[in-house]
């Protein structure tokens, strides 16, 4: 389940990199056309972010971190 930001985030990474890509970016000069295929690139690279400089973490993956951590926290809470 995730969060309402993560969707909203997910989306907005789809709609841009959908949005470039159909754009008819060639017809444009060559210094546009090398802007628009780096943008191009860096929306087709997934969302998310590196724990530690080692591990990549997909934004679905820390929704169910977040998720799960919030619950042991409620566990936790209640008990003591």
């Amino acid at each position: 389940m995730m969060s309402t930001a993560q969707r909203t985030m997910l989306m907005k990474g789809n709609e841009r990199g959908g949005c470039l890509f159909y754009y008819p970016w060639y017809k444009e000069p060559i210094w546009v056309q090398k802007v628009f295929l780096r943008m191009i690139q860096r929306g087709q690279r997934p969302t998310g972010i590196t724990a530690a400089k080692f591990y990549y973490v997909d934004v679905n993956r820390l929704g169910v971190v977040f998720q799960a951590s919030y619950s042991y926290y409620l566990i936790l809470k209640n008990s003591f």
